[in-house]
Parts: C-alpha cells; sequence; structure tokens
C-alpha cells in the first residue's frame, strides 16, 4: 500500500509518514528520540490531517538486541 511523506525536517532526520487512509501514520527519526518541538509539531500536523494522535503507539527504542544494531 502506499504512503506519503507528510512532513520532514531540514536535516532529513525526522518524518511524518501517512498511510493509505486515517488508520496508519509513523513517525520516523534517525535518532532514538525525537525533540519534543518536533513531536508537537508533527502531532498538531497528523491532527490537522485528521488522525486521531491519541491512539498512537509509541515505541519504547531503548532495546539493545535489535538484529539492526551491529558493533563495530
Amino acid at each position: 500500500s502506499g504512503y506519503n511523506v507528510i512532513a520532514l525536517d531540514d536535516n532529513y532526520q525526522y518524518a511524518l509518514v501517512a498511510g493509505k487512509d486515517l488508520d496508519y501514520l509513523w513517525i520516523l527519526s534517525r535518532t532514538k528520540t525525537i525533540p519534543e518541538t518536533v513531536k508537537e509539531t508533527y502531532l498538531r500536523i497528523a491532527q490537522e490531517a485528521g488522525y486521531d494522535t491519541n491512539r498512537l503507539i509509541w515505541v519504547s527504542q531503548n532495546r539493545t538486541d535489535s538484529p539492526f544494531l551491529h558493533e563495530k
């Protein structure tokens, strides 16, 4: 299914991505944390687009056993 980037910061660190309908929304980050200002801005944009941001699931990024983490 398709998706649309509906917000992107100037340095390409954070993106707000909308899915095919109002059931799909992601906030993507290149880091484990998102600055509160970015989070607030993206939540406002999502709400204005019709998303119920109270339904968002915030995933903890504290795992150390990820298959995507590689030691050098």
